[in-house]
This record gives structure tokens, sequence and C-alpha cells, in this order.
């Protein structure tokens, strides 16, 4: 599964809103997402400006959610690799251990206090399901998720 895609399952399950997703669904860009240029009229343009303003500032007040949803997808991803069936995923999961640790150790207490007992089993749980969704989905088609 996709990196971006896992960002999506914590971001929505920790309820992460100002991260990429929340910030496009929000009207901004995410200083990724931009206007196609098929128009140059006077009309495209003010909307272009608007959204690009809506989107720096959007940047600008998501900037803890961003860094906290770079922490959470990497703790999530480990701790789903780690529960895999799959050996192969379970020696990746391995690799990453030092690292979910001093992440684990250096967040406040209560971003850590989110990676409850119940959360964890039920992100995993997700990142399976949308896992298989994604793995299922053909080339050339798309898959789908709301926000």
């Amino acid at each position: 599964m996709p990196h971006d895609l896992q960002h999506f399952v914590v971001k929505q399950d920790l309820g992460i809103k100002l991260g990429i997703f929340g910030k496009l669904a929000a009207g901004g860009t995410a200083g990724t997402f931009h206007h196609q240029r098929s128009k140059h009229d006077r009309k495209t343009s003010r909307s272009r400006r608007s959204v690009k303003k809506r989107g720096r500032s959007l940047s600008a007040a998501g900037h803890s959610d961003s860094m906290r949803s770079e922490r959470a997808t990497y703790i999530c991803w480990f701790n789903w690799l780690s529960a895999s069936n799959d050996p192969e995923l379970v020696r990746r999961a391995a690799d990453l251990a030092d690292t979910a640790r001093s992440i684990l150790s250096s967040m406040p207490d209560a971003e850590r206090k989110t990676f409850s007992k119940a959360a964890i089993p039920r992100i995993n749980s997700r990142m399976d399901a949308i896992s298989r969704q994604w793995a299922a989905t053909a080339i050339g088609h798309t898959l789908e998720l709301a926000w």
C-alpha cells in the first residue's frame, strides 16, 4: 500500500484534521495540488490566487498536524507490519523498530496516548482492508475512499 494511502487511514482514524487530506478537503492545495492551467481569464486567475492564499493559510495552521501525522503514520506502519502473518513483513518491521521507539519516546504524552490498545488493532484492520482493496485495483482503474 502506498505511503500516502497509509497517511489517509491514519489521519482519518486519529482525527488529524490538517494533514494533507484535511487541507485539500478544506479547500487548500496542501502545497502539492494545483489548478490546471486550462483557462487564462480574470475569473480563473482570481480563483487560483484565492485557493493559493487559502493553501498557505492552511499550511501554516496545519504544521503541527502535519508533523504529528508523519510520526503517527510511521508508528502505525511499524505496528501494521509487526502484526502481519507474512514473515518478510515482520522482518521489515524489525528494521523499523529502533526508529519507531525513538519517535514514540520523543512524542508528547498526549500524542503517545492516541496509540491505545483499541486504536492500534483498529488501524491495523483498516490498513489490511484498504491494502487488499489497493492490491485488487487493476491498472488503469481507481480506488476511491471518502474523507
